[in-house]
Parts: C-alpha cells; structure tokens; sequence
C-alpha cells in the first residue's frame, strides 16, 4: 500500500527543478512589478505585531519583550501553516489540464505549493529573527530551527495529499476547510498566551495546530519539550497510513473528479 505512494514522491522529488522553478515562478508572477515583492507579506505580518502586541501584552498582562517574540513567532508560522493548506485543497482542480494532459505524479503539484510557502516563510522569519536579537532571546539554539522547519514540510508533505484529494472530490471541503482554519486561528495561542486564565479551556490538548506552532516556538526561547515531539510524530505517523490508503484506493480516479 505505502510503495505506491513512496514511489510517486520518490518520482515527485525527481522533478525537483520543475517544481521549484514554478514556485518561485508563482512569486515572481503575483509581485511583479512591485518594488518589495513578496516582503510585502512581511511587512503587512510586521504592522499587525508591532500594532496590536503592545495592546495585546497589557490586556493579558504580558511583559512586552517575551509577548512580541510570542505574537511574531506564533503569526509567521501559522501564516506558513494555515496558507499552505488552504492552498492544497485546490491544488488538483488548479491543475486540472496539467493533470488531464500527462502522466506526471501528484506530488509535484503539492510540491509546488509547499516550496512557494516556504520561500516566502523565510522572508517572514526575519520578524521573530529581530525581536529575539533586539531583546536578548537570540542564541545558538535558534539553529534548531532548521530541523523544526523540516519536521513542519513533513508535516504538509504528509497531510498534502488527503487535503487536496478529498478536496477534489468533496468540493463542499473547501470551504469547509477555510472556516476551520479560521476556527483554530482563535483556539491556538497565537494572540493569547497557554498559562494565563486562557489555558482553563480544557480541550487545548486536543488542537494539533497548538503542538506545531509550539515546536516552532522552541528554538526561540532555548526551551525544548520531547512531549510535543512525541505526538507531532505520532500524528504524522497516522495521517501517513491514511495517505497511503487514499492514493492506493482513489489517486487512479482524480483525473475524473476534476
């Protein structure tokens, strides 16, 4: 069961050029003849920090260096998160004449998608880069971030391909999909703070974005927690065999749900 879908990322990866190329394709495309390009992203993620930290930090009596770190490291990667699948649950009827019209794997197109994310997650990344070093949080463990970001694209790379078959063939899904986003955006302590009054909501446990963004927190702030490991692979390992069970069952059918 798991061959198949191995072997179509395996060829996905192989074709690394062509996806990679039309992701920065997609950037250069939708900034084109802007002066900032795709820091316009940053800057509209900069305006929303530095505008409402202040008030947010007072109203959850926060001390303002620790809180703008919290605000600016929670907003850059749900940014990452939440645009990257909100993005895959089109990916296929984007692609529909590409997919009608060859025979290249799936996994290129949610490459793509994945890859255009990720370049412009980097250019967000020099927000809580700047804050940590301006108060005093910047330290060498801010190199685990690159093995954090990893573990997130394989967190996508693995639930890519469910979000946007089911999509494809449940179109209600994308909608669907956009309103829960939107749902967990205010369930997830990116604004508010785990351990103020907050944390008396019961369920947090049970939000899978709160274990992601909390990963990606870490090396900010030196402290590492081996439970958030534990269940983020845990996750990943179930939405996996559920991958595999999709591609085997239905990848041979989404030529005709498009």
């Amino acid at each position: 069961m798991r061959e198949k879908l191995n072997s179509d990322i395996k060829n996905s990866i192989e074709y690394w050029r062509y996806w990679f190329r039309l992701s920065f394709l997609d950037i250069k495309n939708r900034y084109r003849r802007t002066f900032l390009g795709p820091l316009w992203v940053t800057g509209t993620v900069a305006v929303i920090i530095f505008a409402v930290g202040p008030l947010y930090g007072v109203i959850f009596n926060r001390p303002i260096d620790t809180y703008l770190l919290h605000l600016a490291t929670g907003m850059t990667f749900w940014l990452f998160l939440s645009s990257t699948i909100s993005e895959l649950s089109t990916c296929f009827i984007d692609n529909t004449s590409i997919i009608k019209n060859s025979n290249k794997p799936f996994y290129i197109f949610l490459f793509r998608i994945i890859s255009r994310n990720t370049i412009i997650l980097f250019h967000n990344l020099i927000i809580p880069i700047l804050i940590a070093l301006y108060y005093g949080f910047l330290s060498l463990n801010i190199l685990f971030l690159l093995p954090v970001i990893i573990i997130l694209l394989l967190f996508l790379c693995i639930i890519a391909l469910p979000v946007s078959l089911l999509s494809t063939r449940y179109r209600d899904l994308i909608p669907l999909i956009q309103n829960v986003l939107q749902l967990f955006f205010f369930l997830t302590p990116i604004f508010w703070v785990a351990g103020t009054e907050m944390e008396r909501f019961s369920l947090l446990h049970l939000n899978p974005f709160d274990y992601f963004i909390s990963l990606a927190r870490m090396p900010f702030y030196s402290i590492y927690n081996p439970n958030t490991l534990y269940v983020i692979f845990i996750f990943m390992f179930i939405f996996y065999q559920f991958s595999s069970f999709l591609y085997k069952k239905y990848s041979n059918k989404i030529s005709y749900w498009l």
